[in-house]
């Protein structure tokens, strides 16, 4: 069988790692000095929301290549979160050419957050049915262009302090008191699409009509607003759905009041 291999940078609990095989890598994350990667979440979230700031590193090639090496099987497809925003699909490639007895496709997801999750889990799906490593391979991009993903984050300052987004964008959503929606471009790089007041407002916009996925999930940070009557219409809209929590690493860029959605 194929393995899965993927980021933090696209939040799957363990829960759903364990249920498709997924080996999920973790980013280091630090507040100054000070190693944050297993704070707990709420704790870390109120750091943030208490002024101080996180940042991340990079994954580097020679532990993906000390985990790519210690998978069993000899087929591997390694999904990232995109590399115009991370260096860490770069540290992927490098260490997959370091591997010489197994076959690795290294995927640019263009996304991160849900995007980047679906993604991994949609292959892992298709593996576990028995997939091959040439299909999974031939079928990765053309899944990846499908998928629409979302943010709708709170405060964009934390993208801002990150260099994600430049500070006129990132004023948008404090001084109008609305919720931006933001997505990823075909170049991986995060760019608006629209603007709500309310998360219904959201729906409306991205999920309106009739249209029915085959995946949805949604990732949500510790203090999203996202309601669980609108979390019941998103879900409505397709066969498989995921809700998911987030992490230090998704947090540090969208703050502790966020959401993303991705749909395929």
């Amino acid at each position: 069988m194929v393995r899965i291999v993927t980021d933090d940078g696209g939040y799957i609990d363990d829960a759903i790692a364990e249920k498709y095989n997924i080996i999920v890598l973790k980013h280091p994350v630090y507040i100054g000095e000070e190693e944050v990667t297993g704070v707990d979440y709420k704790a870390f979230c109120d750091r943030l929301k208490n002024g101080e700031v996180s940042r991340t590193t990079l994954l580097s090639p020679a532990y993906i290549e000390d985990v790519y090496r210690g998978i069993e099987e000899k087929d591997i497809i390694s999904v990232h979160l995109s590399g115009a925003d991370s260096g860490t699909i770069n540290s992927a490639r490098k260490a997959a050419e370091s591997v010489n007895d197994k076959n690795i496709f290294v995927v640019d997801s263009l996304m991160t957050c849900a995007g980047e999750a679906l993604l991994a889990i949609i292959l892992a799906d298709k593996a576990i049915k028995g997939a091959t490593f040439e299909e999974l391979k031939n079928e990765a991009t053309e899944i990846r262009d499908n998928i629409k993903f979302y943010l709708i984050i709170e405060n964009l300052s934390y993208l801002e302090k990150s260099g994600r987004i430049g500070k006129a964008k990132a004023l948008l959503g404090s001084v109008f008191k609305i919720k931006p929606i933001l997505v990823f471009n075909k170049e991986g790089r995060i760019e608006p699409y629209g603007k709500a007041r309310t998360n219904m407002q959201v729906v409306n916009k991205i999920l309106g009509g009739e249209k029915q996925y085959k995946y949805i999930i949604i990732s949500k940070t510790y203090y999203s607003d996202l309601q669980d009557n609108v979390i019941e219409i998103i879900k409505n809209k397709c066969d498989n759905f995921f809700i998911e929590g987030s992490n230090n690493v998704n947090s540090t860029y969208l703050g502790p009041v966020a959401w993303t959605i991705a749909m395929y």
